[in-house]
């Protein structure tokens, strides 16, 4: 990562910390993203699950069909205890947004039988990872840093498919200049079927009001690090809670109490 990566990094974490996210520098790898989200899965719950139970909670949950895990992610479900009794459980409180947790976690590595991929910045929900956002420089092109994703999920045995990765619902990615989102999908990962799958990649922009309008064609300047880090920020927090994804962030944990 370049010194100006790591700037607009920074600063990205910063905003994000100022919209009730927590940091979490001590989750780089696999093992903390799992044993963090065992943490929330049980606190949310209110369970305390054997080692045996989480791992297979773990393979139960963890799928590469993206539309099973985006249902798995939204409801209820249940698991079988070793006991035999039944648990049911949520990933993520639905009815009461106050009730979750928010994180967001920089550098994370995971590694797969044949995968051995590091991701700029991941937002979790109860430990889950819903957000991907990759940060460039100027001098590359968000087309490419989308590219760069798509051979990620190429890879075989890629995080995506055989880790929380799974549960990934929104790719960002920004080079200061312009910043495009698009949602998670089965399309096949060749490189046509990337470039057909730009008709489903959209561009964000910030007007002066400060409202955010999503468009597939536009472009917005801002050459300040900070600048671009506070618009990314506001754009997660105002816009994704109205998205067909459904990924919310906690700037709703202003108007909670209790």
């Amino acid at each position: 990562m370049t010194t100006t990566e790591n700037r607009i990094e920074r600063d990205l974490i910063s905003k994000l910390e100022e919209l009730k996210y927590t940091y979490r520098s001590d989750i780089r790898d696999r093992e903390a993203l799992e044993n963090n989200f065992r943490e929330k899965f049980e606190a949310l719950n209110r369970v305390r699950l054997a080692d045996a139970e989480f791992q297979r909670l773990l393979e139960q949950i963890i799928t590469p069909d993206v539309f099973a895990a985006a249902g798995i992610l939204r409801e209820f479900n249940s698991f079988e205890r070793d006991d035999g009794t039944p648990l049911n459980y949520m990933l993520v409180n639905i009815r009461d947004w106050c009730k979750n947790s928010f994180e967001v976690v920089n550098q994370l590595r995971i590694n797969t039988d044949n995968s051995h991929h590091r991701y700029d910045v991941m937002l979790l929900i109860n430990g889950v990872p819903v957000v991907q956002v990759e940060l460039k420089t100027l001098a590359i092109s968000p087309p490419r840093a989308m590219q760069q994703i798509v051979d990620y999920k190429n890879d075989p045995g890629n995080g995506y498919g055989k880790t929380l990765l799974c549960f990934i619902q929104l790719f960002i990615v920004s080079n200061r200049t312009d910043t495009w989102y698009f949602a998670t999908n089965r399309l096949g990962m060749d490189r046509k079927q990337s470039r057909d799958a730009g008709q489903s990649v959209f561009l964000w922009i910030l007007k002066l009001t400060h409202y955010l309008c999503l468009q597939s064609v536009a472009t917005h300047g801002n050459s300040d690090s900070a600048a671009h880090a506070a618009s990314c920020a506001s754009m997660i927090s105002m816009n994704t809670r109205c998205m067909s994804v459904r990924v919310f962030a906690p700037a709703i944990l202003a108007s909670c109490s209790g």
